[in-house]
């Protein structure tokens, strides 16, 4: 999750210095017509600081007010997954538990424990948290631990950034929780 950090860094230097810089070519600033909510085709997930990533099912992942242009499996994948820059999660249809690992476009997971259960708002339910590790150029890691429930999909996700050593970076987690009934990778409804 290290692209989240650096399109931060890039959100940041646009506002702080007030300028026209120009964007990448898959990012595009929204207007608030393009950024209203499109019930059941996106997925919402929020920090208790105001961050929020939305997963749109058209193509786009929005980060604050930028869109950023996703690539999805295929029905006939095996996986449910969203590929970005700003981004990136996959996960079996067929997850069977601990020690399961995998690779989708140059990212990998590993489902880390076994199986847990949890009660959340009074309702018990199945979660597996999924490790996924990036290293950038510079030496920074960063880790993302995925809550993916088999019946709800991803109910959220911790973003944990380790810089290379001698250098200062706000190491502690965020945490992304879902704001729908259901979220990215749920199986569909019967």
């Amino acid at each position: 999750m290290i692209k989240i950090l650096v399109l931060m860094l890039l959100i940041i230097t646009v506002v702080a210095t007030a300028q026209a810089v120009p964007l990448q070519e898959n990012i595009e600033v929204l207007t608030p017509q393009q950024a209203e909510v499109i019930n059941g085709q996106e997925f919402d997930y929020s920090t208790f600081s105001g961050g929020r990533i939305v997963i749109r099912l058209n193509g786009t992942v929005i980060l604050g007010e930028y869109g950023i242009k996703a690539t999805f499996c295929s029905k006939s994948s095996p996986y449910y997954c969203v590929n970005s820059d700003a981004f990136s999660f996959a996960v079996p249809k067929a997850l069977t538990g601990a020690g399961d690992s995998w690779v989708v476009s140059g990212h990998r997971y590993k489902v880390s424990g076994s199986l847990r259960y949890v009660t959340i708002l009074g309702r018990a339910l199945k979660v597996m948290v999924i490790l996924s590790t990036d290293r950038a150029p510079n030496g920074t890691t960063g880790s993302t631990y995925f809550y993916y429930s088999p019946q709800l999909g991803l109910l959220g996700y911790s973003v944990i950034i380790n810089p290379p050593s001698g250098h200062t970076l706000n190491k502690g987690p965020v945490i992304y929780f879902l704001e729908n009934k259901k979220g990215f990778g749920a199986p569909p409804s019967k």
